[in-house]
């Protein structure tokens, strides 16, 4: 998978929001259009909630990392961009 961000004063409408361009299989952007529709949402804001959801479950207490950035484990943050 694929992220590409972009700076929210680019978006066509106002908005604090950034945009990010994610590619995935047919197959899944299928289910997602599905899965969407049955909740009267947009593909768009579905996958916003599902980041959202994930994020809060992934999230690290800042208690848990070191001077260095690590958590305990010795594990780094991810780094927000990908190539």
């Amino acid at each position: 998978m694929v992220a590409t961000f972009v700076d929210s004063n680019d978006v066509g409408g106002k908005t604090n929001l950034a945009r990010i361009t994610v590619y995935v299989e047919p197959e899944v952007k299928k289910r997602l259009e599905i899965i969407a529709k049955a909740k009267k949402r947009t593909i768009s804001n579905f996958v916003s909630v599902l980041i959202d959801e994930a994020l809060e479950s992934e999230s690290i207490d800042e208690s848990e990392k070191d001077e260095t950035g690590n958590n305990e484990s010795g594990n780094s943050k991810p780094d927000d961009s990908e190539e």
